[in-house]
């Protein structure tokens, strides 16, 4: 597959040969799909994180803290008693 290169201003600057084995497939929807799905999830990520920059967060080992005490709460043995 041979594909003419243009510059910026409109120009021809040449041709380059594609091989048909990579850049003649068909596109897979599905594909494309979930990276749009995945670039969506990650613009509003960033977004929220953005509109809460005043908001105090808890590191990973602080985190894991405060789940470990709510797990153990909710133990077997803690509920039979």
């Amino acid at each position: 597959m041979e594909l003419k290169i243009t510059t910026l201003e409109g120009s021809a600057a040449g041709s380059v040969n594609l091989s048909d084995a990579i850049f003649g497939l068909e596109p897979r929807a599905d594909i494309i799909q979930r990276c749009v799905n995945w670039q969506l999830a990650k613009r509003q990520l960033t977004w929220f994180r953005n509109q809460m920059k005043d908001w105090p967060w808890a590191s990973a080992e602080e985190a894991e803290k405060v789940l470990e005490g709510q797990i153990s709460v909710l133990s077997p043995t803690n509920l039979q008693a």
